[in-house]
């Protein structure tokens, strides 16, 4: 069934991804990974956030999250996004965590272009895997 275009004020898209933090994968999940599998969720992510973007009201905010560590499948993914789509923006995600080792990325450069991008990495830890968070708004 298909959605009228802007319908939805928010939208959380966590995004199917490699999740490929080897502390909580079997021997079976870790043969089955290849940059190729990357690559193509990747390319399902683009098609995911394009899809999602078009049921987006315009000044809502859509949340892009992954369990993955690869820039292929998050900054490389926000870039794309933000070069080819002008009616969007980034907002710092807001939320303050404890966790050690959690990054703000307020700038995405990636094959030498600069977006002005606000992103959230957090670090796997003993008990959790790393997430990767980045708010984007829809300008109107």
């Amino acid at each position: 069934k298909t959605l009228p275009n802007h319908m939805f004020n928010k939208i959380l898209l966590d995004a199917p991804c490699s999740g490929e933090d080897p502390r909580f994968l079997t021997a079976a999940d870790l043969g089955g990974w290849s940059l190729a599998k990357v690559k193509r969720l990747a390319i399902l992510q683009k098609k995911m956030l394009k899809e999602s973007w078009k049921l987006l009201k315009p000044g809502g905010m859509l949340v892009y999250s992954t369990c993955s560590q690869a820039p292929e499948e998050n900054e490389q993914v926000i870039t794309w996004f933000l070069r080819t789509h002008d009616n969007a923006t980034t907002k710092a995600p807001a939320i303050s965590l404890p966790f050690n080792g959690t990054t703000r990325i307020k700038t995405v450069v990636q094959f030498g272009v600069t977006s002005q991008a606000s992103a959230l990495r957090i670090p796997a830890q003993p008990h959790y895997i790393a997430f990767f968070v980045c708010c984007l708004v829809k300008l109107p």
